[in-house]
């Protein structure tokens, strides 16, 4: 959904050159499509009706039938400032967007050199969204392999992972993120303690009072996660999970990073990490009442905690 706003905000700065008169992006949803226009000017229907024509024979290049009018929704945006355009030139190309069908691109000028450098343009801007989307699936895919599949269904850090991934989710909705950034918060829940495994096993959801040696070894868990994500190629979300212990008066670890200097992501899964062991029946320490915990968390926020997550915590918790 991000990037196909990204791709109709491009279309629409497109549409607002002097010698174009319109843009047009469709999405083929079966058994329908969506179409929106952009033009600087009122489009007449025989206007409409070429646009269409020249979508539907695409539709039919990639295989998908032309929908009835009733299934092919379309909306004109009117963009910028009239300009005297006549569309002269019409070029139409289809993008393959997997699984959901064929993205439809128009674009119609006064002159057919310059509105088949136009629709180049828009192509590549749509295929770099395309491949940024892509990625980021295989990126959730192989995260999830990673780390779920190689657990039961009740071990205790999976569910850990699991309950931090979605009170980080609630933390950054309320914080106002999106797109790419929540995404990353939330696969950062749910793998932050992944290097565990190769430090100390799972000594520390066994023994809830570990030994000075043993606290110190499991310091190091943040450095093997970041190593293990990093030796996948995910170097963004292995950063994060290197810094989820810092905290906002500089004395965590391992970097000692201060307030905005430690990643958001990192402060959300911090207070949602620290909640979920004062809470979770799977903890490997005595819990406490939810009133309680939020009182403590709440107690540390400008010290341990990055005050607005705290506030978040406040608001998205019943």
């Amino acid at each position: 959904q991000e990037g196909l706003s990204r791709i109709v905000a491009a279309a629409a700065d497109l549409a607002t050159c002097p010698n174009l008169r319109v843009v047009a992006v469709t999405l083929w949803e079966d058994p329908g499509c969506q179409t929106i226009v952009m033009t600087s000017q009122e489009l007449s229907e025989e206007e409409v009706a070429a646009i269409r024509r020249h979508q539907a024979e695409e539709l039919r290049s990639h295989g998908r039938p032309v929908p009835a009018d009733g299934l092919w929704n379309l909306l004109v945006r009117r963009v910028g400032q009239s300009f005297a355009t006549v569309a002269r030139s019409i070029a139409t190309v289809g993008i393959s967007a997997g699984p959901a069908g064929p993205l439809i691109l128009t674009v119609a000028g006064d002159r057919p050199e310059s509105t088949r450098r136009h629709l180049d343009g828009l192509v590549r801007i749509v295929e770099g969204q395309l491949h940024a989307s892509e990625l980021r699936y295989f990126q959730r895919r192989m995260v999830r392999t990673h780390f779920i599949s190689r657990r039961e269904k009740n071990d205790p850090l999976r569910r850990h992972g699991e309950h931090v991934s979605r009170l980080a989710w609630d933390l950054g909705r309320a914080m106002g993120l999106s797109g790419h950034e929540l995404e990353e918060t939330v696969l950062a829940g749910l793998v932050h303690d992944v290097g565990l495994d190769e430090v100390l096993g799972r000594a520390p959801y066994a023994n809830p009072s570990p030994t000075a040696e043993e606290r110190q070894m499991y310091r190091r868990h943040v450095q093997a996660g970041e190593r293990q994500l990093r030796d996948m190629g995910l170097e963004r979300l292995a950063r994060l999970v290197r810094h989820h212990h810092e905290r906002w008066d500089g004395s965590g670890y391992p970097d000692r990073l201060a307030g905005e200097a430690i990643p958001r992501a990192c402060r959300i899964v911090h207070v949602a990490e620290v909640y979920d062991v004062l809470t979770s029946e799977s903890s490997y320490r005595r819990t406490v009442p939810e009133a309680r915990a939020r009182a403590i968390i709440k107690a540390a926020a400008g010290s341990q905690f990055d005050p607005q997550v705290v506030a978040a915590l406040e608001k998205v918790l019943p």
